[in-house]
């Protein structure tokens, strides 16, 4: 789901209406609800949310939206002082 630099998926947990649960919604799904004006977003797992007014508590979290997107994690970015210590002791490339 998340990718690095600029190519982050942005979501938005959104209680659906009709089932009680919170789905997942990429930006490009709520752009494309916004678009349609009929208040229903596509979520990751593919439900068709109709989205619950906001001033009611969230629902349980959705197991497909869950699984989908905790299971594509960004991947760990070493720690910043790794890379300062192979740049300085990178073998075989001395300047003299």
């Amino acid at each position: 789901m998340r990718g690095g630099g600029h190519n982050k998926v942005w979501i938005t947990w959104v209680t659906c209406g009709n089932d009680g649960y919170e789905h997942a919604v990429t930006d490009e799904g709520m752009a494309a609800g916004y678009r349609d004006r009929k208040g229903i977003y596509g979520a990751v797992c593919g439900h068709a949310v109709t989205a619950q007014a906001l001033v009611a508590p969230p629902g349980r979290r959705c197991p497909g939206c869950r699984d989908a997107v905790f299971s594509q994690r960004a991947p760990r970015q070493e720690a910043w002082w790794k890379g300062l210590l192979r740049n300085v002791f990178r073998k075989g490339k001395h300047t003299r």
